[in-house]
Parts: structure tokens; sequence; C-alpha cells
């Protein structure tokens, strides 16, 4: 009975860290949700089957066999699960992760087929009396278990990635503690702690590693906010407020009606990158297309026909990052069009491809030689680079030559 109202209790209290899991806004975009969430629905499945064969009549001999085999083969899954959360932050190539979480599979497959054989016929645990049988098939039996735990400890210990290694300490410590059932059983005969004691170990490993990883990403995110800031900022530079107001200056002396044009294309470009300032989503890259367009208009009045534009946009409506485009139009601008000689063309193009929407920034100006300038660009590149990366899993591709122009191509995921 009181094997019964622990693991019940035990899994209350898991279902309820699975809906904090996977309705908390802070941890619902991140990466470790996934297998944190499933870890801890074997874990409620785990303890919820046992509680429940506890808790029947002893008449019921062949459901309770059932339940019980069910919660070890869960137990099992809440194992696999929890090492592929942990692998997820350990700092290894990729191959050798999902080279890791085959062998972890494999571990809990077997110890899954082997409780399925003992629930039909006991060969090492009787269920009935919840004792372990007296061969040493038993023992063997549970190396698994040994092997799974020292394996995972071992690799967040020394291969903890961004995880400081004091936080690494207490997760390996927990996760040795369901090893001690087999001390507390043999202690008091009758008690069924396995259970028990994993959910404390693996509620306690979540709950502090999960704690981590969102403060991780929400320094990330304040560090993207002040960089993102510094991008509008950049935008709006005394410098470039003094050069387009100069050159509407000299229009209103020789054309009144073009430095009215001009004064409201300046306008509607400020209140787009001001607004944009405040934007804490992904916007339609046509709001985007029109501040570009706006800044290029401006950059046509002061350099007159040096410079040409050409658009060639067959989609609009798909979203991208506040200040993703415009930074590698200024760059055609201010690096290629000082360098060159003559005029130039700048041309803008998106598209749709099965897997992902593309925007291309091509102009015909000098160019570069990528093996000897960092193609990564300025603070403005870099930022593109960044923020595509961690909104978007969007690429920035940089090609040019000297005397050939430079092309900047954006690719974004639909699936993301």
């Amino acid at each position: 009975m009181i094997n019964g109202a622990l693991s019940i209790l035990c899994a209350i209290f898991s279902f309820l860290l699975i809906l904090t899991l996977q309705f908390s806004r802070q941890w619902r975009y991140s990466a470790v949700v996934k297998p944190a969430t499933m870890t801890m629905v074997f874990v409620f499945l785990t303890l919820l089957c046992a509680g429940i064969a506890f808790l029947l009549p002893e008449t019921e001999e062949t459901l309770f066999n059932v339940l019980l085999t069910t919660s070890n083969a869960a137990a099992y899954g809440t194992e696999w699960f929890f090492g592929v959360f942990i692998v997820s932050q350990v700092k290894i190539p990729p191959s050798m992760k999902r080279n890791i979480k085959i062998v972890l599979g494999v571990l809990c497959l077997i110890g899954i087929v082997l409780y399925i054989i003992n629930g039909i016929h006991p060969i090492f645990f009787d269920y009935k009396s919840l004792q372990v049988m007296p061969i040493n098939g038993y023992w063997s039996f549970e190396i698994l278990n040994y092997l799974f735990f020292i394996f995972t400890g071992v690799l967040l210990l020394f291969r903890g990635g961004s995880i400081p290694m004091r936080d690494r300490i207490l997760p390996v410590i927990t996760q040795f503690l369901p090893l001690t059932s087999l001390i507390w059983d043999s202690i008091f005969p009758g008690l069924y702690s396995w259970d028990l004691l994993s959910f404390i170990a693996i509620a306690a490993n979540l709950i502090h590693l999960v704690f981590i990883l969102a403060n991780q990403a929400q320094e990330k995110v304040d560090e993207l906010e002040v960089k993102r800031i510094r991008a509008t900022l950049e935008r709006i530079k005394p410098h470039y407020i003094y050069n387009v107001l100069a050159s509407i200056y000299y229009l209103c002396d020789q054309d009144v009606s073009t430095a009215k044009e001009a004064i409201q294309i300046f306008s509607d470009y400020l209140r787009d990158v001001l607004n944009m300032m405040e934007e804490q989503t992904l916007i339609p890259v046509s709001r985007e297309l029109k501040t570009v367009r706006n800044y290029l208009e401006l950059e046509q009045m002061r350099f007159g026909d040096r410079i040409h534009v050409r658009y060639q946009t067959e989609i609009e409506d798909f979203l991208i990052p506040p200040f993703s485009l415009q930074p590698l139009v200024e760059n055609s601008v201010k690096h290629g069009l000082a360098n060159a000689e003559g005029d130039g063309e700048i041309v803008i193009i998106t598209y749709d491809r099965p897997e992902s929407y593309v925007i291309v920034v091509k102009d015909s100006f000098e160019g570069f030689d990528t093996e000897q300038t960092d193609a990564g660009g300025g603070s403005g590149t870099k930022y593109v680079r960044e923020i595509l990366h961690r909104t978007v899993n969007g690429t920035l591709q940089i090609k040019s030559k000297p005397g050939d122009g430079t092309i900047s191509m954006i690719t974004i995921p639909k699936k993301q």
C-alpha cells in the first residue's frame, strides 16, 4: 500500500512537471524541452503503472504482473530519453552523438525485452514477493543500469559543453541515487524503491539542467537584443542623417518637388527604422523591402546615375528578422560604390525553393577578394549572420571577386 501511494504521488508531481515543460514560455522553444518532456512522460508511465499495481487486491495477480512489467519497461524508456537529453548537451561531434544514442537505445531495449520475459516467467525477479530470485542472473542484468548511469555521468562531467563544471557535479551524483535501491530494499523487505529514487534523481537533474539552459538562452536573447538595437542605430548614424539632409538642402535650390519627395521618403525611412527597433518578433519580408526601397531611393538622389536598382521579388510574404536585409544592401552602396570607378547596379531577388526561402543581393561594383578579406564583413554582416541563425536557423553566404561584384544570399528553411 505504501509503495502504491508513493508511486501515485510521484506520478502526480511528474505530470505537473510535464505541463510546466510544455507550457512555460521561457522553455517552450528550447531544444532541450522535447527530450526532457519525453523523459518525464515515461517517468509518469513508470510511476502510474507501478502505483496502480501496488494498490490492486492480491487476487489480481495477472494484472499486477502486467502493470509492473509495463512499469519496468517504461523505466528503460525513461533512461533512454534521459540519455538523449544528456547527450544533446555534451560537446562531441554530431556523428558520435548519434552513435551514442544508438548504443544507449540498444542497452535499454535489452532491458525491456528481459523484463517482458521475466513478466511472463519470473527468472530474476519475483513480482509477487518483490524479491530478487536466488540466481546470479539478476546482478549481471543490473549491470545494464550501472553502465547506463556511469556512462552518461562521465559524459556529462567531462564533455558538459556550455554547462559550468559546478553545475555538472550535482546531476552526476544524483544519477547514482537509483542504484542504492538494492540497499534500501534489503533493509526494508517489500519496499520497491527503484521507481521512487529514479523519479527523485531524474526530476532533480531535469529541473537543475533545464533552469541552467533556460538562463543561458535568456542571456543569448539579451545579448541579441543589444546587438539588434545597435544594428538599428547603425541605420540612423549622425553622418548618414547629415548626408541625406545636405542632399535635400541642395535639392531645394534645384528641384523643390524632388526635395519634397526626398523629405517624405526620409521621413518614412526614419519611421520604419524606429518602429523596427521596438519589434520583438519576425516581420514580413515585404516590410523590410519597403525600408530598403526608401533607403536606396535616398542614395539614388545623392549619387544620381551611379546607382541603378532592380527588383525581382517573386515572393514577399515570408518572415525574416528585422534588419537582416538592409545591412547587405548598405554594404553594396558604401563599400562597393565607394571603390567603383563608374556606375553599377544593385539587384534584389527573392524566390521560393521547396525547402527554403531565398533572398539575394547582387551588385556589379568593385567586389573584393574573399581569401584576403573576411567574407563575414563588418559588424552589420556579423549581426545578420547571428540573428538569422538564432531566430530562423537561416544562413548567409557572401561571394565576391575583385572587379566582378558581390553576391549575398540569405537562405531561410521553411521548417524551423
